[in-house]
């Protein structure tokens, strides 16, 4: 977990990526209440008066947000650059998000958040490229790609023993139960005699 967070070398898969964010999503939760419940106590230990009393835990909450938006960045920055290099892309687009977003945000607000979106898309949703390219391996584990090799090797096993079962040399321990015959009902659909 250390590399995926703190390392911007290799790749990381799907199932990483998100794994990844859902700690920083933790993290950064459980942070924010901290950081939330240190301001409430110091708020109520110093005696603020009732007219200030909301200016301090608004004040709080920025701070608190900057503070943890700090923290995540590095790890948020090292997940994503690996997941561009899974991608087959360099780690340097993200620097061109960061600065195209504010500037297209500046001018509509709504280009800005479907540009988001499909940033999320392609980063999240879209499988790394196959085999080894210019930033290292497939990444190890249970990813995307070993799960479609996995369901590959599934179907030929199956195929295998289906093959088996239709042998007469071999007896299965389990009586085959018969089918009865279908014939063509309405609608395509068959029903049985």
């Amino acid at each position: 977990m250390f590399a995926l967070l703190f390392s911007f070398k290799g790749r990381t898969g799907r199932s990483g990526y998100w794994l990844g964010s859902l700690v920083l999503m933790v993290a950064s939760v459980v942070l924010g209440g901290i950081i939330g419940a240190i301001t409430g106590f110091a708020t109520a230990a110093s005696g603020v008066t009732a007219a200030s009393a909301v200016e301090v835990p608004g004040m709080a909450g920025m701070i608190g947000g900057l503070v943890t938006g700090l923290v995540t960045l590095y790890p948020s920055l090292a997940m994503t650059v690996k997941r561009l290099h899974d991608l087959g892309h360099s780690g340097w687009m993200v620097l061109g998000v960061i600065v195209a977003l504010p500037v297209v945000m500046y001018f509509s607000i709504i280009v800005g958040i479907l540009l988001m979106v499909g940033w999320w898309t392609y980063v999240g949703l879209f499988p790394g490229t196959k085999g080894s390219n210019d930033y290292g391996n497939p990444p190890s584990g249970l990813t995307d790609h070993t799960v479609s090799e996995f369901n590959k090797t599934t179907a030929q096993l199956a195929a295998r023993e289906g093959a088996r079962d239709d042998d007469d040399g071999d007896a299965s321990p389990a009586p085959r139960r018969r089918r009865r015959p279908a014939v063509e009902g309405g609608f395509g659909r068959r029903q049985p005699v």
